[in-house]
């Protein structure tokens, strides 16, 4: 083992101790109950609250994986990724953020299913089909990008000397650990020390860009001479480009199951702005910013492109030639704290959901409150090795399946959601089919029916007619189906509101 790779191997361990230095610190903070564990008893400050929403909204993706995608698949990609942020994404955030955090208070929630349950006066099935089936199935493959760009940043600045696997496994228990010490303040004030961590790995990068170029103008002007300059043209046609802009940046605005108990752990509405500005600074920098700065220097650096096991690679690549393994790791442990920060908070709202959603309030299991607290710890392990299966495969098409499954799926779950939030005539036989309905039509589409992109013949984006198929059902029974009882309404939004 080289001298760098063996210097990376203690930058892992003094990285790992600090993290779990932090679990520690909240563990002796975090009260009893499962309020406390998983949403902090709603007691996080607009500080923690900002930094908690920042880090784990930003992934390993938007630095990486969108350069990568960019650079691999045109400049549509960031085109559409920032387009959506100004436009949709931190207003709907701070506006779904207000309903879901005054839900929140008057309810108690802790799960994404308790609020959508009590709306529809359901409880098994609801519970099952929304936490079981459309949180925790796309929720796995994202935690999985995590991993592999965790494994892609540090195997591929060691050359190989660490292993891909070592990698992904090694920040996996890490993450577990931490998650099991202190459940939500864990997660939360962890992501404080790797958002700081973030932001400064930002700027590094932008000025190491700039230095090795001589300036942007240049660096584009490279890139634009390249063999990759195909990637500032046109590759994306209208028809898919629109509906993906509207249904994803819907529901990126504060909708996201992970994102979503943020606003039921803030301890004032002032971390709802918070959570708001954390969205427009993470959209701003990581989706837009960044991967616009170095998915063209790739472009400008790679006049022909070198063999990599996964694209992700070509990010620690080029900057381990201009800085060596051993700076470039310090930097791109900046990364690693993006994608732990966005898999630890999917992780525990996977454990969420399995304690309360299915073992709870679905099986309704008698059991004591420290068995079940054991019951969720374990079921994050098993979350996390589910996740890493694809991860120890980087070659899977995981990114691809990524763009196609997780976000389609999201907006098949939430678009209905926002409808039950603020439609009274939505019932819970409306919103049952709508959901089935809608999920089912895109596992056909995508696998069964148009398995090849764009997985429909009117180039629509995938997730297009399985939401239209969803909404409309949705629409139809509910309006063919006994309206929601007043006694319903009034026990959700309150006698004012209903």
């Amino acid at each position: 083992m080289s001298g760098s790779t063996i210097i990376i191997v203690i930058l892992m361990v003094v990285y790992a101790l600090a993290v779990l230095g932090i679990g520690q610190y909240a563990n002796k903070k975090t009260g009893l109950g499962r309020s406390e564990y998983y949403v902090a008893g709603g007691g996080l400050g607009t500080i923690t609250i900002f930094f908690t929403y920042l880090a784990t909204y930003i992934s390993t993706y938007g630095f990486i994986g969108l350069s990568a995608v960019y650079f691999s698949w045109g400049i549509e990609w960031l085109w559409f990724e920032s387009m959506f942020y100004p436009t949709l994404i931190v207003p709907l955030t701070i506006f779904f953020g207000l309903r879901f955090y005054k839900l929140g208070k008057m309810h108690g929630y802790v799960t994404n299913a308790d609020l959508i349950a009590h709306r529809l006066d359901s409880e098994g099935p609801v519970r099952v089909w929304v936490g079981l089936v459309m949180i925790v199935f796309p929720s796995i493959f994202y935690v999985g990008i995590q991993l592999i760009a965790m494994g892609a940043i540090l195997s591929g600045l060691t050359g190989g000397e660490i292993s891909h696997t070592f990698v992904v496994l090694f920040f996996a228990v890490v993450m577990v650990a931490y998650i099991i010490l202190g459940g939500m303040r864990s997660v939360a004030y962890t992501d404080v020390f790797q958002g700081i961590t973030m932001l400064l790995i930002i700027a590094v990068s932008i000025a190491l860009v700039y230095a090795n170029f001589g300036g942007f103008g240049e660096m584009f002007r490279l890139a634009g001479a390249s063999e990759h300059a195909w990637i500032f043209e046109r590759t994306l046609p209208p028809q898919y480009f629109y509906p993906a802009l509207i249904m994803v940046g819907i529901v990126w605005g504060g909708l996201i199951p992970h994102l979503w108990v943020r606003f039921y752990a803030a301890n004032s509405i002032k971390g709802v702005y918070a959570a708001g500005t954390a969205a427009g600074v993470g959209g701003a920098l990581m989706y837009a910013l960044m991967p616009l700065i170095i998915g063209t220097a790739l472009a400008a650096y790679y006049p022909s492109v070198p063999e990599v096991a996964v694209t992700e690679q070509f990010v620690s690549m080029m900057f381990s030639d201009w800085m060596g393994p051993v700076l470039t790791a310090v930097l791109m442990f900046g990364l690693v704290a993006a994608g732990k920060s966005t898999a630890d908070a999917i992780l525990l709202n996977l454990s969420s959901i399995l304690q309360v959603d299915i073992l709870e309030k679905t099986l309704k299991v008698d059991w004591p409150e420290k068995r079940l607290d054991l019951a969720a710890r374990l079921m994050c392990v098993a979350v996390i090795a589910l996740a890493s299966i694809g991860a120890f495969a980087p070659g899977l098409p995981i990114v691809s399946v990524a763009i196609t499954l997780i976000w389609s799926s999201y907006s098949v779950l939430l678009i209905p959601v926002v409808i039950m939030l603020f439609w009274k005539r939505a019932n819970k036989y409306g919103a049952m089919t709508g959901l089935v309905s809608g999920f089912v039509s895109l596992i056909l589409f995508l696998y069964v029916i148009w398995p090849e992109w764009p997985h429909n013949p009117f180039y629509l984006w995938e997730g297009t007619l399985p939401v239209a198929i969803g909404i409309v059902t949705m629409v139809v029974v509910s309006l063919l189906t006994p309206a929601p009882s007043k006694e319903v309404l009034e026990s959700f939004y309150g006698k004012e509101g209903a």
